[in-house]
């Protein structure tokens, strides 16, 4: 998900409405359990193809590692 120019690990929650919306949680760091809620537009969220425990875990470890983890994961 893009968030003011930047990424951050998003977990889909689910699709809000027939207009496109996500519901997203986005776990703060180190500690995944706490974060927020966002309503997004579909277009603005990139998917991942990578499972929710591996996003969670690169939180838990401060991003370390994520350009090995995300490579090649980001859809278009």
């Amino acid at each position: 998900m893009f968030l003011d120019e930047g990424r951050v690990y998003g977990i889909i929650i689910e699709e809000v409405n027939d207009e496109g919306f996500l519901m997203l949680y986005v776990p703060s760091a180190p500690i995944p359990t706490s974060g927020t809620l966002y309503m997004m537009p579909e277009d603005k969220v990139k998917r991942v193809n990578i499972p929710v425990h591996t996003a969670l875990s690169n939180i838990w470890h401060l991003g370390k590692n994520a350009d090995k983890i995300l490579k090649n994961k980001i859809e278009k």
